[in-house]
Order: C-alpha cells, then structure tokens, then sequence
C-alpha cells in the first residue's frame, strides 16, 4: 500500500507531501487538488514504468500536468512510499515532455531495508543504470530530499542498454537491479525483494458507451468503453460466484434493477460481442441505454469486491442520497485488506462510512478523511480521522464542519443555531449526527 506521496511542480502542488491511510476519503473545495491526487496515483500504478515509455496520465499532454507557475523548471516530480510485510520502498519519478506527453527521465528507487539506492536513465531509446548501496535515509522526506539535492550530470550511469521488456523490472520488481548487481559485483539481498511488488490500483469508469465495431471481448484486459468489466461480470455470471450475486442484491435492495446479466452474440468464428443487459419490473434494457447513475454504479459495485486498490471519482454522481449511503457501505465492507481512494463531495458517503466504523475498531483505524482547502495562494491539506464510535477528530474538522454543516446551518435555520463544532458524534443506530 502507498504510505505518503510527493507532488512537485505537479499541477497545483509544490513541495506537497501527504500521509494516506487504507481507506481515503478525499472531500473539500473545487479546484483544490483532489482529482490532481487521484490522477497522480492512477499514474504510478504498475503500468507506469513499462518500457518507460509512457505514463498512466490518460492522454493528457505535459502542459496540462506542469504547474502553471513554474514551467521552466522543465519536469516535475511524483514520488511515493510503499509498505507492506516486507518492508520499505520508496519511489521518485521525475517526468518530463516528448513530444507534448510526459514520460520518465529519471526514476529513483530505495529500499530502506538494504539501504540501496537506484537511479535509472531514459536517453533516447537506451536506458542505464546507477546503483548506490549504503545509503542511510531514515524516512520518506530523508529520500525526498536526497534525491533532489543529486547533480544527476556528476553521475557515472551503466552503459546504456536497449529498451525492451526487462527494464519493467528495473522499477517494478529487482530481477532486473538483482543482474546489475551481480553485473557490478554489488551485494544485495534480493531474495526477499522478489516477493514486492510496487503498488497497482484500478480506476473504476462508468460503462458509457455502446461498444463499436467487432471486438474480441474473451481476450481483452481493458477497453475504454467498459467492454472489460462486462466480460469481467460475465466470468462471474458463469461460475454463479457470490460476487455476482452480491452485485444483484445490491441492485434489488436499493430498488435500482431485479437483475444484470451478459448475453453473447457472434458475429464471426473468432468475434462476438458481449451485452451487459439490466432487468427491472419485466424490461430488458442493454446497459448503453440505461441512466449514466447505473451505468456508473455497476462498476464501482463490481470493483470494490475483486480484492485489489481502487480509485474512484465522485461516485455519488446520478445517484439519490440513499443509493449513495448504502454504497459507501458496501464499498467499505468490501475492500478488506486492500486499498480504496475515494474523491467525493457526498455527506452521505462520509457518513456511511462513519457509520460502518462503529464497533470495528480494526477499519476505523485506517480510515483517513483528507480536506482539499483552495484560498488561490496555496493549496492546503488537512486530516481527520474516525474513531471506532464513529467520531471524527483531528486538524481539518473545522474546515469539514464549515464546508458541509455550518453553511446548511446557517442557511437554513440561522447564523445564531450554526455554532462551530470540535466534534462530529453518532447518538444512535440510524447514523445521526450531532455536533458537540
């Protein structure tokens, strides 16, 4: 999991470090910086460092990623730490612009156990190396700053090698920093750095269009129109599996749909397509002419049960207030042992998951609600967090009580009932909030 992540030069952040938790929240003002953060983690998942060629940032040209305020530094940074049973890794991507897109020019890598440190090189169609052992950093900013303060010019890098499928490897895994080592007769352990494996997530997108053209739907791993989640649900769908019973039941309980189900057509002996078909009070509607709300549900419903980190944009959008709680719900039921960033601006989904909380003391402890302040100047960040009563503590609930409750309060009932509140509290089994 991503303990702490590093903006610089990215967008609206400078300098900006930020502490996350298994399960985030990210809530607060427009245009403060929340859908910047969940772009830059769906940016360092896994498919990132392939090749070295490209980066996860959708089609988004470099100017747009720069900050406005700083483009001549040329680059800017993302960097991150992950920890898990094994130990300690943290990760600084500089990227720069290659013909309008971003891609990696520099890429560190530390590994706080063996205190070793790598820096790999993209030059044209060559990649090199440099790798230093016995390099002692005690923390995420101890690496931060390390590696800023590099002359990466004064480096004597390896000699550069052709880009092809081992140098994935180089960032993601250590196969490839393990032959190095052995290469330059460096020690290193890397029998327990096999098993590490650097932080992938899934960003959920809504199912939003009809499917074009002939595709091969049992092979495909990703399509932009939401083919893959289809073929996906309809794995599940033949092996009768509990998550696609869940995925019913949670449409029959909200009163969104009785059933979904996928029905194949071939259209050749090797093509066929993959219909997602949505069942409510006897109508059988395609998924492409059902409401955006459902369409967007489905997926984030389905994801949040295949055990693996998620991002998720505004997943109350198209949504009515009860649909929202209960999906803040299930999502938090289901996750489990695995990652969830959640950018919201849903009472109702904070409030489902304070609710959950209550009496699990193990999830309420990594449960993490950060609040995206925007004053133009700079942007700030603040935490909060959720006891296992449900109870919300810590710097940013003045800014959270202000930007949900005190402004409600004061519109509707008057400025003397709208009090600033120290303390968020549920006082009973319904989920209600007062202020104390």
């Amino acid at each position: 999991m991503i303990k702490y992540l590093y903006l610089d030069n990215y967008k609206c952040f400078t300098n900006q470090y930020i502490n996350f938790s298994n399960f985030v929240l990210f809530v607060g003002d427009n245009s403060a910086g929340k859908s910047a953060v969940i772009d830059a983690i769906n940016a360092i998942k896994s498919e990132l460092n392939v090749y070295f060629k490209k980066t996860s940032f959708e089609g988004k040209s470099f100017n747009s990623l720069i900050s406005k305020g700083n483009k001549s530094k040329g680059y800017f940074e993302i960097g991150y730490s992950e920890k898990n049973e094994y130990g300690s890794i943290a990760t600084l991507l500089f990227i720069a612009e290659r013909e309008g897109s971003p891609f990696i020019k520099f890429a560190f890598r530390y590994y706080f156990v063996d205190k070793v440190l790598t820096i790999s090189r993209l030059r044209g169609e060559y990649i090199s190396h440099f790798i230093q052992e016995n390099v002692d950093m005690s923390g995420f900013r101890d690496f931060i700053e390390h590696c800023n303060e590099i002359d990466l010019n004064s480096i004597s890098f390896s000699q550069g090698e052709p880009i092809d499928e081992r140098f994935r490897d180089s960032i993601i895994n250590t196969s490839y920093v393990r032959d190095l080592c052995t290469a330059f007769k460096i020690k290193f352990s890397y029998s327990l750095y096999r098993k590490i494996e650097s932080f992938s997530s899934t960003k959920v997108e809504e199912i939003r269009k009809k499917l074009k053209g002939e595709e091969h739907l049992e092979n495909m791993e990703y399509d932009p129109y939401g083919g893959d989640i289809i073929t996906r649900i309809k794995k599940e769908q033949n092996k009768k599996s509990s998550k696609y019973e869940k995925l019913n039941e949670f449409g029959k309980n909200n009163g969104l749909y009785e059933m979904i189900y996928v029905v194949n057509e071939k259209t050749s002996f090797l093509y066929s397509y993959n219909y997602l078909i949505v069942e409510n009070k006897g109508q059988k509607i395609p998924i492409e002419y059902v409401g955006t709300g459902i369409s967007q549900l489905i997926p984030i419903v389905f994801e949040s049960m295949n055990n693996r980190n998620i991002l998720i944009k505004q997943p109350e959008l198209h949504l009515h207030p009860k649909v929202q709680y209960s999906l803040g719900k299930h999502i938090a039921s289901s996750i489990l042992n695995n990652q969830c960033f959640i950018e919201t601006h849903s009472q109702y989904i904070v409030d489902s998951i304070r609710h959950y909380s209550r009496g699990r003391d193990d999830f309420a402890n990594n449960v993490r609600i950060i609040f995206f302040s925007n004053d133009f100047e700079m942007r700030k960040l603040s935490y909060i967090d959720i006891d296992s009563n449900g109870n919300m503590f810590g710097d940013g609930l003045e800014h959270y009580n202000s930007f949900f409750f005190d402004f409600l309060m004061n519109d509707i009932i008057g400025e003397n009932m709208g009090k600033e509140s120290k303390h968020q509290v549920f006082h009973n089994e319904t989920g209600d909030s007062t202020e104390e």
